[in-house]
């Protein structure tokens, strides 16, 4: 169990470098790491303009 969790965050934390490698995976966890990488940004976008 332990894992297949390490393998599906480390295929969240490794940025695609093609479309090929988006459509390798499942829909989901597609989705998942859009959503994942939308609010990294979003948090270190407000870190940064509270640090100003």
């Amino acid at each position: 169990m332990v894992d297949s969790v390490s393998n599906f965050v480390m295929e969240i934390l490794t940025p695609e470098d093609s479309i090929s490698g988006y459509t390798r995976l499942d829909p989901v966890t597609g989705t998942i790491k859009l959503f994942f990488w939308i609010g990294v940004t979003m948090g270190l976008t407000v870190l940064i303009s509270r640090l100003q």
